[in-house]
């Protein structure tokens, strides 16, 4: 097996666009799910005859 001699400069310019890209692909799928979420929100109230009254709330 040989062992090449890598330049300071090339390993930096392959590690800079190797955090470049993980910076761009992180942005872009933050980007993409950030506005999907749609909130709905349910009050179910019950009275009955008794004087019982409820209510409740959920989110989905």
């Amino acid at each position: 097996m040989s062992e090449g001699k890598v330049s300071r400069r090339k390993y930096i310019a392959v590690a800079g666009a190797a955090a470049a890209a993980a910076v761009i692909g992180g942005a872009a799928y933050y980007l993409s799910t950030s506005g999907t979420h749609a909130y709905t929100s349910t009050y179910t109230c019950t009275y009955s005859h008794t004087s019982a009254y409820s209510c409740t709330h959920s989110y989905a």
